[in-house]
């Protein structure tokens, strides 16, 4: 199945370490994630528009990206339009969940035809300049991906697949690291 989305089944060394780092700190990340309301108290944005939009509603990346228009598009299309992704937004929490220095939200975005695509995930940083996604299976996207060939929409599992591919080619640890 990962052959078929693309994605490269082999893990580095630098991927084991970061899952040794995952497991030794999965209570609290696991405390993090249970929190969908948590409150935060400062939001930075970098886009005009939705960023704008962000701060004046105070919502988080999370709720705004769940109230975009949806967007349709086939796999292919996707990956061709990730390429575009920018960060928009991070939030930083005003109490992060014992153990973790700080937290928050990131909002990313990219056009899409006529339509603007969003993905939004939690963050925590553990230590250091280790930034780490809270749950890589909760990532709030305004996509639904279908497949290429049949027009079927993939499974949940399959998008999140998918959507964490392109997220992890980002430099999300740098944008978060010069917000906070």
């Amino acid at each position: 199945m990962s052959e078929d989305l693309g994605i490269d089944s082999h893990l580095e060394i630098a991927d084991i370490s970061y899952l040794n780092l995952l497991q030794s700190h999965a209570g609290t990340l696991q405390a993090f994630a249970g929190c969908p309301d948590v409150q935060f108290d400062k939001t930075f944005a970098t886009d005009s528009t939705k960023g704008e939009e962000m701060i004046a509603s105070n919502a988080t990346p999370v709720r705004s990206v769940k109230s975009w228009a949806p967007v349709a598009a086939a796999m292919r299309r996707w990956q061709e339009s990730s390429a575009g992704l920018r960060h928009v937004g991070t939030t930083v929490s005003e109490r992060p969940v014992d153990g973790v220095l700080s937290s928050g939200q990131v909002l990313w975005a990219t056009d899409m035809d006529d339509s603007k695509v969003g993905l939004a995930w939690g963050w925590a940083r553990l230590r250091g300049e280790v930034v780490v996604m809270t749950d890589p299976m909760a990532v709030a996207t305004n996509l639904a991906l279908v497949d290429d060939d049949s027009g079927e929409p993939l499974s949940a599992s399959q998008v999140m697949c998918c959507l964490n591919s392109v997220i992890y080619s980002l430099p999300c640890q740098e944008n978060v690291m010069s917000t906070i």
